[in-house]
């Protein structure tokens, strides 16, 4: 939902270290450098399932190849 480091290691009880090392390889296997690209990901991805003819269909990465495993992501608004 679109939590800082500190809450995502309060939560699952790990180190920060861990939570980076975590946040790099989805980053590394979505072929993205930053949570604003994440985004624009998510959001291109959600702009494709409102089409009348899209069926569900899983995140890709820059080249717009589908990945080979599922990815569930969830974001909350930060005001």
């Amino acid at each position: 939902k679109g939590r800082d480091t500190a809450y995502i290691q309060e939560k699952l009880f790990i180190s920060s270290g861990t939570v980076c090392s975590h946040r790099d390889r989805i980053y590394r296997k979505l072929d993205i450098h930053s949570k604003q690209e994440l985004l624009d990901l998510v959001e291109a991805d959600l702009t494709a399932l409102d089409s009348p003819s899209a069926k569900h269909r899983p995140l890709r990465q820059a080249s717009r190849s589908a990945l080979p495993f599922p990815i569930r992501l969830t974001f909350v608004t930060i005001a």
